[in-house]
């Protein structure tokens, strides 16, 4: 670069921030994707990314019992429902070998009805929560073990 075009430290330093506020004033001026509802807040449950509150998980999304349903039965549910918990199902922390406990529990024909929602809603989880709706969705989609 020739000695005429270089600037000190302190002015690219400037011209840096300068460049970096209007950039932040472009985008103020547009508004935050959230703001506009272009964008939702993402839940994430043991790094599955779970729908935010009240949205429904579309069916197109196959969602599996070891990778998206049992994690949230380990942390919602296992307090009482393992070990020594008074829980009359117990969770034993294996997966293949709960899967049958858990699908004794759950109604294909009318998921809302299924009695892991019914209690669940009264002892750990929120009905319309991101939990819950992954679960309703997982016995929708016919609560495969998969």
């Amino acid at each position: 670069m020739p000695k005429s075009m270089q600037f000190s430290p302190s002015v690219r330093v400037l011209v840096l921030l300068l460049t970096a506020y209007g950039s932040l004033l472009t985008l103020s001026a547009c508004g935050d994707p959230f703001s506009r509802g272009e964008a939702k807040e993402e839940v994430v449950v043991n790094g599955t990314v779970a729908a935010p509150e009240g949205v429904v998980v579309e069916d197109k999304i196959e969602l599996s019992f070891s990778r998206d349903v049992y994690p949230i039965l380990q942390s919602k549910c296992s307090g009482c429902h393992a070990g020594a918990g008074f829980g009359s199902y117990k969770l034993s922390g294996v997966v293949a070998s709960d899967y049958p406990t858990i699908k004794a529990l759950v109604n294909t024909d009318s998921p809302a009805e299924s009695k892991l929602l019914v209690k669940g809603i009264t002892m750990a989880l929120t009905a319309g929560s991101a939990e819950y709706e992954t679960i309703k969705t997982w016995i929708t989609q016919g609560a495969a073990n998969n």
